[in-house]
């Protein structure tokens, strides 16, 4: 599905509409682009002065979705993240441009707050895991059914280390209950796995010139929510020498890491990012 120049005719008649008792030479409307959004802003030309539009998103927001939802959903990526609509008495025209800087902002603001979705992720995979190898004490309802279950761990260390030269990583999820310790024997999923070296691979590329050199992570999990804006606080970065990248190759199943191998693939789709860090 491609957009053509007759779906935004109802964005040039909408705005139109709304400029009936304005005096106008030139209308702009110019749609931006973010990750999972979209938002417009308005500017209007008369005797060459410029003068802002305030439009009343409730208003705009459902034209804005009749013209793009379809579209969004159907096409994922995109060439462009800016659509500028000029709008004059008889006419109309639509231009497409791609904000490089915009994409570089999205990509370090995600960057930033990776520490949460390490968190609310593993959350989820330690709950799932001790459910079905029942290492959670169940709490009953009245009637005998299970309701809830009784929490296991109040606070904790998610480390994890990527060895690129043996296409390895290494992690170890450690647990602890009123300041009893244990290490979880948890096997991680390989979206979650994707995820970190993504991560890994992200900011040694487009984000190299935000971040230090790193193969080492440990984020802090408290009991209930890593604060908003505080993010950083809760991930470390480190970066491990390659002698004792070496050691882990031979001794982390004494000290309760797990492994997992970086698949070699073309159809991973961060491969070709790894490959450009390796040495």
């Amino acid at each position: 599905m491609n957009l053509i120049k007759e779906d935004y005719k109802i964005i040039v008649e909408y705005l139109k509409n709304k400029f009936v008792n304005k005096n106008w030479d030139t209308i702009v409307c110019k749609v931006a682009f973010y990750t999972g959004s979209y938002g417009p802003s308005v500017k209007y030309y008369h005797n060459e002065q410029e003068f802002i539009f305030v439009e009343d998103i409730f208003e705009f927001g459902p034209v804005l979705d009749e013209v793009f939802d379809d579209y969004l959903k159907e096409n994922k990526k995109r060439d462009f993240n800016d659509v500028f609509i000029r709008i004059t008495k008889d006419d109309f025209s639509v231009e497409y441009r791609m904000n490089e800087e915009r994409i570089k902002e999205e990509l370090q603001s995600s960057a930033q707050i990776f520490s949460n979705y390490v968190y609310e992720d593993m959350r989820t995979q330690i709950y799932d895991y001790e459910i079905a190898n029942n290492l959670r004490t169940p709490i009953y309802d009245e009637e005998g059914a299970v309701c809830d279950h009784e929490k296991s761990w109040d606070s904790g260390l998610f480390t994890f280390i990527i060895n690129i030269e043996a296409k390895e990583v290494y992690y170890k999820i450690e647990l602890s209950l009123q300041g009893e310790k244990r290490i979880l024997p948890l096997e991680l999923q390989e979206y979650f796995i994707e995820a970190i070296l993504t991560h890994y691979a992200l900011t040694h590329g487009e984000l190299k010139e935000y971040w230090k050199p790193w193969n080492k992570i440990i984020v802090t999990a408290p009991e209930l929510v890593i604060p908003l804006g505080k993010e950083q606080e809760y991930i470390e970065y480190s970066l491990e020498s390659q002698e004792a990248l070496k050691k882990m190759q031979t001794t982390y199943k004494n000290n309760g890491w797990n492994i997992t191998k970086i698949q070699n693939s073309n159809t991973n789709s961060i491969w070709s990012k790894l490959k450009n860090t390796w040495s």
